[in-house]
């Protein structure tokens, strides 16, 4: 007879095979891009002086030679972004605004918005690369399985531990939003995401007192019946790149999902897979943390065991005596639990580009034994959070 815990698993990893299926059959449908419209890339921009420019450059190489035109808003930023757009802005024929006050990222585009000649919106963000696949895919989504908004997955620029894992992150929601196309979509991801100007209108833009105003965009969309896209494409984009860093913005994404959640729920209750899969990764992830530190535990046993033994026995047969009886049964032990780590295999499928980066595919034990698990704990710290967020930001004009 199966245990609860063993239904779980099985129940999750159906969830796998389903997420996986869907997304290579996503995948696998021919999309040609019908024509190339005219598109009003907005980008706000806050303290983004170093790598603004490399933006705007990986537009033109994207889109150079069709009709565009470039919004940049600069929201009172305090370094030296406005001093470089002044002379980005003839170079590169910008459109520039320049906010008297910090308004914030959602109040920011949505002001841009309003002097935007095109019916076609391409929100990017001021450290994100575009490239010209992204910009096919995302164009040919719209335009052949009518969606009205569609955005890019993240590959992470970051070098080091945290970068591969925040990479590997993305990748699982990727996957997971990828499986939603043949419906639509419950999240968008504000990084790089295109919307039609109409749809934007109609649903008011940005939440300004949402924590994630793309996750709500999303959901405010399909409230309306129209469909949202995830593109199969990635766009370079860099990640946090400190413990701090990356602690805060984990709490703004899981309270901003919270307040999605109790926001949206009629939505979020039609489509449960996004909020179930997460949920169920990330119990099964403590409870195998739980049952790997047991087994830890398991060889102070065999340690004292040993120390009894070589009081009568010789070493050789000491070890002999110990593998016999402990050694087989920890080994047993010890991989019946790592089944869970190969649960984030499919994950690492998008950083293997050749033989030579197959090792990549050791990343799923840090991921599945340290990083989520981690961000577990303070994904419950962001639950509460969220809860308290979503009464005091009800009635707010700003949330970050």
């Amino acid at each position: 007879m199966l245990t609860g815990n063993q239904i779980s698993i099985w129940i999750f990893f159906i969830m796998i095979i389903l997420i996986f299926s869907l997304g290579f059959f996503d995948w696998l449908k021919k999309r040609k891009v019908q024509e190339y419209p005219f598109v009003s890339f907005i980008i706000s921009c806050y303290n983004d002086g170093d790598s603004i420019e490399e933006t705007i450059k990986s537009i033109l190489d994207s889109y150079g030679e069709h009709k565009f035109e470039i919004i940049v808003i600069n929201d009172k930023s305090t370094d030296n972004s406005w001093k470089i757009l002044k002379k980005l802005e003839k170079k590169y024929s910008l459109r520039l605004i320049n906010n008297s006050e910090n308004i914030g990222a959602s109040n920011s585009l949505n002001k841009a918005a309003k002097f935007a000649k095109a019916q076609i919106l391409w929100r990017i963000d001021a450290d994100v690369t575009l490239n010209r696949g992204a910009v096919n895919n995302v164009l040919s989504r719209m335009q052949c399985d009518g969606a009205v908004a569609v955005s890019c997955p993240y590959k992470i620029r970051n070098k080091g531990f945290l970068g591969r894992m925040q990479e590997l992150e993305c990748n699982m929601m990727s996957m997971l939003l990828t499986a939603y196309n043949f419906h639509s979509t419950v999240s968008l991801w504000g990084g790089c995401l295109a919307i039609k100007k109409s749809a934007f209108d109609k649903v008011g833009g940005f939440s300004a007192n949402m924590l994630t105003e793309d996750i709500d965009l999303a959901l405010k969309l399909n409230e309306q019946k129209m469909k949202v896209g995830h593109s199969s494409y990635s766009v370079l984009a860099y990640s946090t790149d400190t413990l701090n860093s990356w602690y805060h913005q984990k709490i703004r994404w899981v309270s901003g999902g919270v307040q999605c959640i109790i926001k949206h729920w009629k939505i979020m209750l039609r489509h449960p897979l996004y909020t179930l899969f997460l949920v169920m990764f990330s119990l099964l992830g403590l409870l195998f943390i739980i049952d790997l530190f047991k087994e830890i535990l398991f060889i102070h046993t065999i340690w004292s065991s040993y120390g009894i033994l070589r009081e009568s026995v010789p070493l050789l047969s000491s070890l002999k005596l110990l593998w016999i009886y402990y050694g087989l049964l920890f080994f047993k032990g010890l991989l019946a639990r790592l089944y869970f780590s190969f649960f984030s295999l499919p994950y690492t499928f998008p950083m293997i580009q050749n033989f030579r980066s197959v090792h990549k595919v050791l990343y799923i034990f840090p991921f599945s034994l340290i990083y989520w698990p981690i961000y577990t704990i303070i994904a419950v710290i962001g639950i509460i959070k969220g809860f308290v967020t979503y009464n005091k930001l009800k009635n707010s004009s700003r949330a970050w």
